[in-house]
């Protein structure tokens, strides 16, 4: 029956941190394709988190705790309950689904604050509770470095903020001597990329000189499938030729929607 299905005969590179790619390779599977699985980004804890533990210790004085991403929450909500747990007073804001679903079940409480369409900081700085912030309190729960764009805003607004750096990104080096040979054996129709950081890590893993040369110009010519415009803004300059396809949301769902759309 694996012949009626839509993505059969497809092959699927999925970039997705390794502990996050679980539920999207399974989408994929089930519409027919065949996943190669090379994360572009690990997620690590912090080591001595020091500078977070000072921000959770003051949100017992804090209006809203803004949590940017699901590794947010993850790492976030770990220090929170080894500091005594969430300040009923303390509004929770996301900026996704998935993220608003896993901070509803560690915190036991619903999330406030989120997106009803545009899962990004655009969507969430729309919301009403963000408008009119002047004199409040925001943390924001995030890894280190990423966009500024939220606290830029909410600073405009007249918001005090202030940053839990709660985890950090790494960029991991790819086997690219094993990523030809698959490539070689069964060659890849797109490529799944999830974030800026991701594509970033991915043009400098293919950039080194030890890159068999059929590889690197592989992957500039194959379809991305990509969830944002700042993210198609960078493929020209890094060398990508082909048009990317973009998604309608960050979601898993989406990204198997918007590759069956395209690709068949």
């Amino acid at each position: 029956m694996s012949h009626n299905l839509p993505l059969t005969n497809q092959h699927i590179m999925v970039t997705r941190p390794a502990h996050q790619a679980s539920a999207l390779i399974h989408l994929l599977q089930q519409a027919g394709a065949k996943v190669y699985c090379q994360p572009l980004i690990e997620i690590t804890a912090i080591n001595h988190p020091t500078a977070a533990i000072e921000q959770v210790k003051k949100l017992a004085n804090t209006d809203i705790a803004i949590f940017i991403s699901q590794n947010a929450v993850t790492h976030g909500m770990r220090l929170i309950q080894q500091c005594g747990g969430l300040p009923e007073q303390v509004k929770l804001a996301t900026v996704g689904l998935g993220s608003a679903t896993l901070l509803e079940t560690l915190a036991k409480r619903p999330v406030d604050i989120m997106p009803q369409s545009a899962y990004n900081s655009e969507g969430l700085l729309a919301q009403p509770e963000l408008q009119n912030v002047a004199g409040k309190t925001i943390t924001i729960f995030r890894g280190i470095g990423g966009r500024n764009l939220l606290a830029q805003i909410l600073r405009e607004r007249g918001a005090h903020v202030e940053y839990a750096e709660v985890y950090q990104r790494q960029c991991p080096t790819i086997n690219l001597q094993q990523l030809a040979q698959t490539w070689q054996q069964h060659p890849i129709d797109a490529i799944c990329i999830t974030s800026a950081e991701g594509l970033d890590n991915l043009v400098a893993n293919i950039s080194k000189k030890t890159t068999p040369e059929q590889l690197r110009a592989a992957i500039l010519n194959c379809r991305l499938v990509i969830v944002n415009q700042r993210i198609e803004s960078r493929l020209q300059q890094h060398g990508f030729t082909q048009a990317a396809i973009i998604t309608d949301n960050v979601s898993d769902q989406a990204i198997v929607d918007a590759i069956i759309k395209n690709l068949m």
